[in-house]
């Protein structure tokens, strides 16, 4: 409870429309213990009201002990090689730190920035690493770090009902000639007949090279986001595993491990070899059945 007391600094979240997944930073002006509630007081959220010659004043509301947590401790200081690929993070967007996972990790002159699709909405940002910061859980007593080198869902478990609507973050697997063994995140747009659905690819381009591509896929094609492998070891020779190339997820097989984390990849269905970051690898996963397996280990070249 001394952690939510009177002039406490936390973070408040929303159950609003538009606000799902974001946490706000506040203080606590006011504890009501029998009602469960506090009364905070944003630091960047401001009233609507005011006559244009005096500054917006702070935004105070009533919340629910339930919607609030402590101000995490930890700051915008990113992980040793940076954010990896998958990893749960939260971005400091739109006044407050909305929660998401890295799609993309973007090496530039200016430093690493990330494209982060972000829970129950449509959008994928590109964010620089200065406004990120970890993804922790906080289950009432303490901060929970997620566990590497485990899933966060769905693996292991049993069969899912999983039903594609619209906005449904999605993988879609292709099977044309050149690019088998490859897979591509999308946005569900619209459901249509005969179990296809419009999607709207997150990297990949129409042939204006401005709009993002849409397409009609058959749902045999579809799958959900596998989920979250936070792998900090090194991957191992003969490991199968899904490398970040040309805006997708390509399947192949680590064929040597080089020093500081880098791998050679070699691709069956193209018989390339190619060189990459350990970032820019991923656990290779299988949706059979309704269920995520994981891939073995040990294959044959």
């Amino acid at each position: 409870m001394a952690s939510l007391a009177k002039g406490a600094e936390v973070e408040a979240s929303s159950d609003e429309d538009g606000f799902r997944g974001a946490w706000f930073e506040a203080k606590v002006v006011r504890c009501v213990p029998p009602l469960r509630r506090l009364v905070v007081q944003y630091h960047t959220l401001v009233t609507d009201d005011g006559d244009g010659d005096q500054p917006p004043k702070p935004l105070r509301e009533t919340v629910s002990f339930s919607h609030v947590r402590p101000r995490p401790p930890f700051s915008r200081i990113p992980p040793s090689g940076g954010f990896r690929l998958g990893q749960p993070v939260e971005a400091f967007h739109n006044d407050g730190w909305w929660v998401g996972r890295v799609l993309e990790v973007i090496h530039g002159r200016g430093g690493r920035r990330y494209n982060v699709g972000f829970e129950g909405s449509e959008e994928v940002l590109e964010i620089a690493e200065g406004e990120l910061r970890p993804h922790f859980d906080w289950n009432g007593d303490e901060w929970v770090e997620p566990e590497f080198d485990k899933p966060r869902s769905g693996i292991g478990q049993e069969k899912q009902d999983v039903k594609f609507t619209k906005g449904s973050l999605v993988e879609v697997n292709s099977d044309e000639e050149g690019f088998i063994g490859s897979s591509y995140a999308a946005i569900i747009i619209k459901t249509m007949k005969n179990n296809n659905f419009l999607v709207e690819y997150l990297k990949l381009k129409a042939d204006n090279e401005i709009d993002p591509l849409r397409e009609v896929v058959d749902s045999l094609n579809i799958r959900p986001m596998p989920p979250i492998i936070l792998r900090i070891k090194a991957y191992k020779r003969l490991e199968e595993v899904d490398a970040w190339y040309n805006d997708g997820w390509w399947v192949g097989v680590v064929s040597k491990v080089l020093e500081n984390l880098r791998y050679v990849v070699y691709f069956r269905h193209t018989k390339e070899e190619l060189e990459f970051d350990h970032s820019e690898l991923r656990a290779h996963q299988e949706w059979i059945d309704g269920k995520w397996v994981r891939a073995s280990k040990g294959l044959n070249l």
